[in-house]
């Protein structure tokens, strides 16, 4: 008997932390998708400004956070937004090494959990750049970082078919997200049964407009980083803030940059309805 009921209460222990594991999860990934929407918010709303001579800048999430920083208050708001990414990163791990999202492996499973990995990445880095900026460190980002990354792939043996082929890569994450955008894939991981029919419309509409500014960007980028490759230049590749740029400097100008801006922002809303709606699932 004694040793029934040490087994029963092994179990029920084990329970409860997996439950609080699992709100804890939870928990971050919400906080993560809210201040992920913030940074897109400020990207897009500033460049969105630059594209009409408003004020504003055409920049990328750094820039974002340098900009928090210096409103009233910044290094507390910032703080929090850094805590939030760090939260965002888990969450990615979770998804990318854990599959809680039960992807499985098969091809196009594997090449998202990749994916994942990649975000998990890039915004531990996001993190990172938060908290130096919170402790007076940092900032002044300048200098190309995506022409310094693609020289030194391309010192490796095969370098420029490894950049060429990251470019590909990019460029397939940018149709991904058209194809997100168009068959309204997003919507099936958001549980909008009890969100009211203003919530669903916003929901709606800054997923099919902030996927398909998401893909317009991938793309560009994707494009740099291959022009990169086979021109030898990598000083031709260059990130979001280089692909904003090169839309304001096209044919079609101030709307064409400001258009993909707006999408931007609403895509960073998208974030914050995913931070109310969004599915959550536990670890097993």
């Amino acid at each position: 008997m004694a040793s029934i009921q040490a087994t029963a209460e092994h179990a029920r222990r084990h329970a409860a932390h997996g439950a609080r594991n699992s709100d804890a999860i939870e928990k971050a990934a919400r906080f993560g998708y809210a201040a992920k929407g913030v940074v897109y918010i400020i990207v897009g709303v500033l460049a969105c400004l630059a594209a009409f001579g408003m004020g504003g800048e055409v920049g990328n999430s750094n820039n974002a956070l340098e900009r928090i920083v210096e409103q009233p208050h910044g290094k507390f708001l910032l703080a929090v937004v850094g805590v939030g990414l760090l939260g965002y990163a888990v969450w990615k791990f979770m998804q990318s090494f854990v599959d809680v999202e039960e992807v499985g492996t098969g091809k196009k499973a594997i090449a998202q959990r990749i994916g994942w990995g990649v975000s998990t990445v890039i915004h531990i880095m996001l993190a990172v750049h938060a908290g130096m900026l919170v402790l007076g460190q940092g900032g002044g980002g300048g200098g190309n970082r995506e022409g310094d990354w693609v020289a030194q792939v391309m010192d490796a043996p095969a370098g420029l078919w490894i950049v060429g082929l990251i470019g590909a890569a990019i460029i397939g994450g940018g149709i991904a997200q058209w194809v997100i955008a168009f068959r309204g894939k997003f919507l099936r991981q958001l549980d909008l049964g009890h969100a009211g029919q203003w919530q669903s419309k916003v929901a709606r509409f800054s997923g099919y407009l902030g996927f398909a500014a998401r893909g317009v960007v991938f793309i560009l980028i994707g494009w740099f980083v291959i022009q990169a490759a086979l021109n030898h230049d990598p000083g031709r590749a260059t990130g979001l803030s280089g692909a904003l740029r090169s839309l304001g400097e096209s044919g079609y100008g101030p709307w064409l940059l400001g258009l993909v801006a707006f999408g931007l922002a609403a895509y960073g809303v998208f974030c914050i309805v995913q931070a109310i709606y969004r599915r959550i699932p536990a670890p097993h």
